[in-house]
């Protein structure tokens, strides 16, 4: 059986042309057949038959022509065989699930016999680790139909059911965790494959993963078809949307990271935690009407789909975290930062409040130099949440007063290095709020007369804010801006002197002419900060700066200067 028969078994495209014909085949067969019940029947037996007929040729290019690429092909058309053998009998369980349901069940066990009897024949490699989520995996396509069909418990619930199925479809490939754990297959039948004169080509992890990648794809389009075959409203559209799949991602990423922290791979650790954030890409709102309708369901009863993808986003980081990958710490800052941010208004103001305590122990666990900026955005997260549930969303305002109250906040009880970066930024953010405060309201309300008030009443906030950074901790940044504030006071009573008491600056100049004077004075007082730096006589000045304000730090590179 060598030579020509060989070279004509292997590496050619015909068992797939095959496939792909017979297919096409039964469906257009089907669509022929008016009887819902005959056509039903004949779409199984012809899948069926055609199923047994190829598992019979990989059994043959193993056994004669030991031809084992070929009948790995061939194999996998089998499986797909069996993912088209459970949607035949979609329309009949939505019209009658009870004469659906013994179908169904006679093709989940045709299609278990098949596989045991032939990766028995081929004297491949089978342990229950992988048996079992294999049988869950198919079970869950055969189930499927009698799962979403609206003949058991209506139609009103028939749309969660179909979203329900692909939690379940996470769930079954969650049971492969034990099989990542017991690593390669330990191939207990070499001893009866060499003395039959045959040894299995098919390593690890190419087999058996390649059989459930091609199960993971069946779930998917199986999500995607009990929307068509039991939720279709105005002609083919459906509930169905990416987010859907949130949980078949889900599921997939923490595979992926398990085999990393299994085999101790840091790549493969990476890829997980690099692929879990474009998990939230399949969140997008759904555009046909029906699918917008379950978005609001899902977004009054229980959550915004959006939200509940970084609550699952947040889980995994956790997780991840404490199985052992250390740079997973940063996602789970950023995933609680989304996630407070997009608290739901009915949630109440534990979950507002669960980021911060949750930072709160990891941080008192971990510790480290990045202790600080995750505080940072814990404490941003909470305030934002708390924002959120007393008033809606939140304006900018409202978040920037958040994000920089964080910041002051962390900055001054914090003594590292971080925490003098964000007392020095700060002090900036306080040397420019009120003129961020003016602009804001003058784009808000239009009216430049009215920014006079708001940009007083941050003016007097910002210095009393800066006075009681520079008591706490005297860094030369917050002396700086009180001398900001103190210029800033000057011109605009200089603009009272000029208006002679008819109107604030802007009213005798311009809204833009004054915010133009305004923002110079500040870029000023920048680029003096600037060429300071890059002067030679830098040590000279800032020496000078040392003895007139007596605040400045010392460093080493300024001692060496």
């Amino acid at each position: 059986m060598s030579g020509t028969s060989l070279r004509l078994a292997t590496k050619n495209p015909f068992y797939l042309l095959s496939a792909g014909l017979v297919l096409y085949g039964i469906s257009q067969g089907v669509t022929e057949i008016s009887d819902l019940r005959l056509a039903a029947r004949f779409g199984a037996a012809a899948l069926a038959t055609y199923a047994a007929l190829l598992a019979m040729t990989g059994v043959f290019l193993v056994r004669v022509l030991d031809v084992w690429d070929d009948a790995r092909t061939v194999l996998l058309i089998v499986l797909l065989c069996f993912a088209g053998l459970s949607v035949g009998f979609d329309e009949l369980a939505f019209h009658s699930p009870l004469s659906a349901a013994p179908w169904l069940a006679a093709g989940l066990v045709f299609s278990l016999a098949v596989s045991e009897l032939v990766l028995r024949a081929v004297s491949v490699p089978w342990g229950w680790r992988w048996r079992g989520p294999f049988i869950a995996m198919l079970g869950l396509l055969f189930a499927a139909p009698l799962l979403a069909t609206p003949g058991w418990l209506g139609r009103e619930t028939s749309v969660w059911r179909v979203l329900a199925f692909p939690w379940l479809g996470g769930a079954a490939m969650l049971t492969l965790l034990p099989a990542i754990h017991w690593g390669p297959l330990k191939q207990p039948t070499r001893a009866r494959m060499a003395r039959a004169g045959r040894r299995c080509p098919w390593r690890w992890p190419l087999f058996p993963w390649s059989l459930f990648v091609l199960l993971v794809i069946g779930i998917i389009g199986r999500s995607v078809l009990l929307s068509l075959s039991f939720v279709v409203d105005d002609g083919l559209q459906t509930a169905f949307a990416p987010y859907f799949l949130v949980p078949i991602a889900f599921a997939g990423v923490i595979l992926i990271l398990e085999a990393g922290l299994v085999h101790r791979q840091l790549d493969t650790i990476s890829l997980a935690l690099a692929l879990a954030p474009a998990t939230l890409l399949l969140t997008s709102e759904p555009t046909s009407a029906t699918g917008r309708d379950l978005w609001e369901s899902i977004a009054t009863s229980v959550g915004n789909p959006r939200w509940l993808s970084c609550v699952l986003l947040t889980a995994f980081y956790i997780m991840a975290w404490l199985r052992g990958a250390e740079s997973a710490f940063r996602g789970v800052s950023g995933s609680l930062l989304l996630v407070a941010l997009g608290v739901p208004q009915h949630a109440g103001l534990v979950i507002a409040a669960l980021p911060w305590l949750l930072l709160a122990l990891l941080h008192i666990r971990r510790g480290g130099a990045l202790a600080t900026p995750h505080l940072a955005y814990g404490a941003f997260a909470s305030l934002v949440g708390v924002a959120h549930l007393a008033s809606g969303p939140p304006a900018a305002p409202i978040v920037l007063a958040a994000a920089y109250a964080s910041v002051f906040v962390v900055g001054m009880v914090r003594s590292d290095d971080w925490a003098l970066t964000l007392r020095r930024g700060s002090a900036v953010a306080t040397a420019v709020a009120p003129w961020l405060a003016a602009g804001w309201h003058v784009n808000q309300t239009g009216a430049s007369s009215a920014a006079a008030p708001v940009a007083g009443a941050t003016l007097i906030g910002a210095t009393l804010v800066a006075a009681l950074g520079w008591s706490w901790r005297r860094d030369l940044a917050w002396r700086l801006a009180l001398e900001a504030h103190a210029a800033t006071a000057l011109l605009a009573g200089m603009g009272l002197l000029v208006d002679r008491g008819h109107g604030p600056l802007q009213l005798t100049i311009g809204a833009r002419a004054a915010w133009s004077l305004e923002v110079g004075c500040v870029c000023l007082l920048a680029g003096l900060l600037m060429s300071l730096m890059r002067s030679r006589r830098r040590a000279l000045v800032l020496r000078w700066l040392r003895r007139h304000f007596q605040v400045w730090e010392r460093s080493p590179a300024i001692a060496d200067e």
